[in-house]
Parts: structure tokens; sequence; C-alpha cells
């Protein structure tokens, strides 16, 4: 009896022991292709909006592929400055969307800490730290 109950128990248990590896495995290769997420925007005193970014690879080399979407089309635009603050590389849009994507060449940067900035209306709205090799 004690067998069969232990065996029901490993049963029940499996599925879900399995399905966290999967969630995990899943997480770790996201954080693997770049940096991806979001983050609230106030844009009033009442009133703020979420932006949804990604960045990759995680640790570029020539081309960093971006993402920056918003549900209202705004001026959304990047930066990324090396460790004594200096803009080293930019994107930015031509006319207000909610959706921007595309590819920033970064071959001509050395090997070192550098930050993404997200800027929103010309305000810096959020900041990534990243290496390059």
């Amino acid at each position: 009896m004690k067998s069969l109950l232990v065996a029901g128990l490993v049963a029940l248990a499996t599925p879900a022991f399995c399905q966290e590896n999967a969630n995990q495995k899943a997480i770790e290769n996201a954080k693997a292709l770049g940096y991806g997420g979001s983050f609230t925007h106030k844009i009033g005193d009442n009133r703020s909006v979420n932006v949804n970014y990604s960045f990759g690879p995680l640790v570029p080399t020539t081309e960093v592929n971006f993402m920056l979407y918003t549900p209202t089309p705004r001026p959304l635009s990047f930066v990324i400055t090396d460790a004594s603050g200096k803009v080293v590389a930019q994107f930015k849009p031509e006319q207000n969307k909610d959706i921007e994507r595309g590819t920033l060449d970064v071959s001509n940067l050395k090997a070192g800490k550098y930050e993404y900035k997200i800027y929103w209306d010309k305000e810096v709205a959020y900041k990534i730290p990243f290496t390059k090799k």
C-alpha cells in the first residue's frame, strides 16, 4: 500500500516539476538572447503608459537588434553611452510610432561597459547597463 501511495505522489509531482524546469529553461533562453521587459512611464498626474523593450543579443559584438513599443505613438528613442556617460551610438525615429524595430551597428565600439538609455519625449525614461565584447 505504501509503495502504491509513493508511486501516486511521484506521478502527480512529475508534471509540475517538468513544467517548472521548462519555465526556468525558457527564462534562461530569453535572458541569453538579450534584455527585454517593460516599465511604466508617468505622463501627468493621473496617467501612465507601459513601454515594452528588447535589446539583443545579451552581449553584442557587431550589432544590436532592438524593439520599443508603447500603445500611444510617441517619439521613443534610445542612445548608448559609454562608462563616462558619453553618447557613442543612437537611434532616433523619423516620426512618432507605437512600435520601433531595427538594428544598430555597434561594431566600432570597443569592448567594455555601456548603457542603453531609452528616451520618452527627450527625457531619459529607463536605463539598462550592458557589456559589449
